[in-house]
């Protein structure tokens, strides 16, 4: 079976950091059966957990993806014994060799053909009813469990295959596995009520660090968004997540001034414009404060946007005070601003003790209540600014800075 294959839980995590070292020290003298090394990953093991997870952890150091098999469909033996040998291998050969191994090890395995949104899935088209992916449900504790070697063990970027260890595909909730597996049977969903394939289709297309980084829906949990012109989306999320998005259109990346990301209580907030009728993709991104490196993909909308928007469109540029701070803009949220037509400014800016709109020579204090800070300014001049004063300073730092122009049109 010719598969697709996934690009790359905040509670407290199994500890299978004994289990892996045994695993991944397997010597190359116990590989060459699925009885000496399936007896050899075991040896360790004090449960049924600990045996899937040493077959697993094996499997996705040691099996790479046949990409040049999945490009030309001319795959090659994907039995567990032709997979063992040739160390790679489509999801086909990941799911016999996973139950192979799990079998020789006293475990109750299947193998489960399904769709999967993997390679080649666009957020918002159609769901195929044929399957193209296969992955493993495994019987411990007298429950059955969710694990994908395939996607456990990397991600394709373009035509390569990344070896890269992804946890999220052990064990994996029937609840967070939905979102992106779809099996031909129904019963090994492991939901009490199972979806149908249109309520699988309209998932939203959420990658394995979405979990991971504990974010979840507050809006549009559904992939297809319609829009206006403009769309807010909010997510639930830890305060050290940090988000960035990309707007695509006619397959081209717009520009950044149409994206307003910012954080609110408990969660984040993101503002998006589209120009023009007609489709867009909407690729957010993740990544926490303390991580070096790119941001991670963590969810993907398709956008219907059924009416453009005339005249100069933007949201004002941030400064890094502004998200240090835990800022929130509340108005006003378009970056130009007329010149001579007066504009309430409210924001939440906590911790600092003044707010000022700087308006070319001239600086408006805003009014203070808590948190909030809020007055009205009649636009001069063709840069426009908003700067906070907080403790412990001599001088105000930038927070936002806005475009004063003859027309918005």
């Amino acid at each position: 079976m010719i598969c697709g294959l996934a690009v790359s839980n905040l509670a407290a995590e199994p500890d299978y950091s004994r289990i892996d070292r045994h695993a991944l020290a397997a010597p190359l003298s116990v590989t060459n059966s699925i009885q000496t090394l399936s007896k050899y990953l075991i040896q360790p093991a004090r449960s049924d957990t600990e045996k899937a997870r040493a077959i697993f952890r094996w499997m996705t150091a040691n099996i790479r993806y046949d990409t040049e098999g999945y490009f030309s469909g001319n795959c090659e033996n994907t039995s567990a014994e032709g997979t063992l040998k040739s160390r790679k291998s489509v999801c086909a050969g990941y799911g016999n060799l996973f139950e192979a191994l799990a079998t020789s090890a006293g475990l109750e395995v299947v193998v489960i053909p399904g769709y999967a949104k993997g390679t080649g899935y666009i957020p918002g088209q159609a769901i195929p009813t044929e399957s193209n992916h296969d992955w493993n449900a495994v019987r411990i504790g007298g429950r059955w469990q969710l694990i994908d070697a395939t996607w456990g063990a990397g991600h394709l970027e373009g035509r390569e295959f990344i070896q890269e260890f992804d946890d999220h595909y052990f064990m994996t909730l029937p609840e967070k596995f939905v979102f992106d597996h779809f099996p031909e049977e129904a019963k090994w969903q492991l939901l009490d009520k199972p979806l149908s394939m249109a309520e699988f289709g309209v998932k939203p297309k959420v990658w394995s660090d979405f979990f991971r980084y504990g974010i979840s829906f507050v809006s549009h949990s559904g992939v297809n968004i319609e829009a206006n012109g403009e769309t807010t989306i909010e997510f639930n999320c830890p305060e050290d997540v940090i988000f960035t998005v990309s707007i695509i259109h006619d397959n081209e990346q717009l520009d950044d001034r149409l994206i307003f990301v910012q954080a609110i209580p408990g969660g984040v907030q993101i503002h998006c414009l589209f120009p023009e009728r007609g489709a867009y993709m909407l690729e957010i991104f993740a990544k926490r404060k303390n991580e070096t490196g790119l941001y991670r993909g963590v969810v993907a909308y398709a956008v219907d946007n059924r009416s453009g928007l005339s005249g100069k469109i933007g949201f004002p540029t941030m400064y890094g005070s502004f998200l240090e701070s835990g800022s929130i803009l509340i108005a006003p949220m378009g970056k130009y601003q007329r010149i001579g037509r007066t504009a309430m400014f409210q924001l939440r800016v906590p911790c600092a003790s003044n707010v000022a709109v700087v308006d070319g020579d001239k600086w408006t204090q805003l009014k203070r209540v808590g948190e909030k800070f809020f007055g009205e300014v009649t636009i001069a001049s063709r840069k426009v600014c908003v700067y906070a004063l907080f403790p412990g300073k001599k001088s105000y730092d930038g927070l936002l800075e806005y475009e004063g122009c003859a027309s918005t049109e």
